[in-house]
């Protein structure tokens, strides 16, 4: 394949890749669904709240996100034990972070009790299924790519994204990334979201 060529392959590539992660289409895909699902939870609970009325709704609420939410064409076999996997990796709590966190906070009425917990659940569930877009993107558009064009794609990110990358990247060839073209293009997403949000800053709040 001609020089030319692969150049013309390799940004292809990146502008498929681009097109793949923008921001409006990710939160049309991910994140408004699951907001709207979660907003659409309802759900019934007895004081004094147990344990087993705990369950249940951490339960429905994993049910009702990917069943109405994320619309998947799959049934999660046991929502409960899929509720505690992501409380025991993901989960941030008030005072400690994991299950048993998350069960604290959904006993603590005062601070906000099971809605808090559904709030920051329905944060994680987010998270994930962000990262599994994104590998997807990545696994349809580089994995099929053979060494040479993928040495072509992280030369003309490097090029492109030289200013934004920390500085032991900034030294290395494009044969040395070949394997962080996923890398480079995350941290050049990532440099381009913190711009923006600093640029809809109140000046006061930017200048503190």
């Amino acid at each position: 394949m001609a020089n030319c060529e692969i150049k013309k392959i390799a940004h292809e590539k990146i502008t498929a890749i681009t097109a793949g992660l923008d921001e409006v289409l990710i939160k049309k895909r991910i994140d408004g669904p699951i907001d709207t699902a979660a907003k659409d939870f309802r759900y019934q609970a007895k004081p004094p709240l147990d344990y087993k009325q705990t369950h249940t709704i951490f339960s429905d609420f994993v049910r009702h996100i990917y069943e109405n939410g994320l619309q998947t064409d799959w049934a999660i076999p046991d929502p409960l034990a899929e509720a505690i996997m992501l409380f025991e990796d993901y989960y941030q709590g008030t005072y400690a972070n994991g299950y048993s966190a998350a069960m604290l906070d959904a006993g603590d009425t005062e601070y906000g009790g099971v809605d808090i917990v559904l709030n920051r659940l329905a944060e994680i569930i987010k998270t994930i299924e962000r990262q599994k877009y994104f590998s997807g993107v990545f696994a349809r558009h580089i994995n099929p790519c053979d060494w040479h064009l993928k040495r072509e794609i992280a030369g003309i990110l490097l090029e492109q994204y030289r200013p934004v990358l920390p500085p032991l990247m900034r030294k290395c060839v494009a044969a040395q990334l070949v394997d962080q073209i996923p890398a480079l293009m995350a941290l050049y997403f990532n440099s381009c979201a913190t711009l923006q949000q600093m640029s809809i800053l109140p000046k006061k709040e930017a200048n503190s």
